[in-house]
């Protein structure tokens, strides 16, 4: 399941889905009985990140009931500045969250891998330039010919 940055004030008037308790855990796991994983929309959209610290949107995300919390990016630079500005102050604060809430979300995403047999070793080797290869030169002249 993947909550949205919108906000329904019948649900909760002072934050977005995303960030919302009562949304995510009151509603969807205690009152509709969702067992299954739960994960956040990009939290660095602007929806959240111009009203709320990379911080604040984390660790909110996370105690909001959130077992992924997802970053997303369609251009190089963008990812680049997920990689370097915003997973280090992530990080940092959900190094606050208590282990035992911690505990419970990586168990719960364990269990999903077990079950889909992803817990196996697959390893992969990763190249030295995994961003030019996901950023092929071509790729990042087609975006930038439809950004003009």
């Amino acid at each position: 399941m993947m909550t949205g940055h919108l906000m329904v004030p019948s649900l909760d008037a002072d934050f977005p889905a995303t960030l919302s308790r009562k949304v995510v855990h009151d509603l969807l796991r205690e009152r509709l009985g969702f067992k299954g994983l739960i994960i956040t929309d990009a939290l660095n959209m602007k929806a959240l990140s111009e009203r709320y610290s990379s911080s604040e949107i984390a660790k909110q995300s996370l105690l909001a009931g959130h077992d992924l919390l997802l970053y997303g990016a369609h251009r190089y630079n963008d990812i680049e500045a997920i990689l370097e500005d915003i997973i280090p102050v992530v990080f940092k604060a959900l190094c606050d969250v208590p282990e035992e809430i911690l505990n419970v979300h990586v168990l719960k995403v364990l269990k999903a891998k077990e079950k889909l047999g992803l817990h196996i070793n697959h390893e992969t080797e990763l190249s030295s330039s995994l961003m030019h290869e996901l950023f092929h030169p071509e790729a990042k002249a087609l975006i930038e010919e439809l950004s003009r």
